[in-house]
């Protein structure tokens, strides 16, 4: 795997993507390795919870500007968003253990809206969130059709309609993290939640974890991926695109 490594030892599965140089942006080689690694261990019969994190000073930036821009068709963004940022978010959220976000950093974008799919999520105290899609011409899906349900509608359409960033704490006093820790205690309050899953009853932890998934809407999900893929080929959104590369 080019951009992200997996480790598993004593019932607990990690994730860490490794393309930091890039604030672990999502290309849609980087979706299909998660999305393999994803697949094969909803079967590994031995796991009992998933840790997802980032290296680096980003958990993720979202989706990568550079690679939306080169796809000109209607097709090729389908084929980007549709087999991989929604079908991964989907597998994230129907994984069938209990799933634990270590936030490291920016979480923007696709990485905001990723968070919103795990069951737990552990945050660094400097890390950020933000969903500025909207000042590009487009929109987080799942931060509209999941977001209202967790910190309510009013709170959720003022972050998908601004793009304003939000601190840890105030991810954490709105809903969105379920601890908030400093930075090089990250790791240890992961585990330690890790643990205590591991530690419970396997079958009930599976049960239980079936029971969060379905919570999340996913159909409304799909249906406001449909709308992003439309954005995406609109002139604004194309013009934003090109403009946000020409700062690079």
């Amino acid at each position: 795997m080019s951009y992200m490594r997996y480790e598993f030892d004593g019932g607990i599965g990690k994730i860490t993507f490794t393309r930091s140089d890039k604030l672990n942006s999502f290309n849609l080689q980087m979706w299909q390795e998660l999305y393999d690694i994803l697949k094969k261990e909803k079967d590994n019969p031995d796991i009992r919870v998933l840790i997802v994190t980032g290296e680096g000073r980003a958990f993720s930036a979202g989706n990568d500007i550079k690679e939306m821009d080169r796809f000109r068709s209607s097709e090729d963004l389908l084929d980007f968003f549709s087999d991989g940022f929604s079908r991964v978010l989907r597998e994230i959220s129907e994984f069938p253990v209990p799933t634990i976000g270590a936030i490291n950093g920016l979480a923007y974008g696709g990485g905001f809206e990723m968070t919103l799919m795990f069951d737990i999520v552990v945050a660094s105290r400097d890390a950020k969130f933000a969903f500025p899609e909207v000042k590009i011409g487009l929109i987080p899906p799942a931060g509209l059709t999941l977001g209202p349900s967790i910190i309510g509608l009013k709170r959720a359409a003022y972050l998908t309609l601004t793009g304003e960033p939000i601190t840890a704490q105030e991810a954490f006093e709105l809903g969105f993290v379920d601890f908030v820790v400093d930075t090089g205690e990250l790791d240890k309050k992961v585990m330690e939640i890790a643990e205590k899953i591991v530690n419970s009853d396997p079958i009930a932890s599976k049960i239980a974890k079936r029971w969060v998934s379905r919570q999340r809407n996913m159909l409304f999900f799909e249906e406001a991926s449909k709308d992003l893929v439309f954005l995406a080929n609109t002139k604004f959104a194309r013009d934003s695109l090109l403009r946000f590369l020409k700062k690079e």
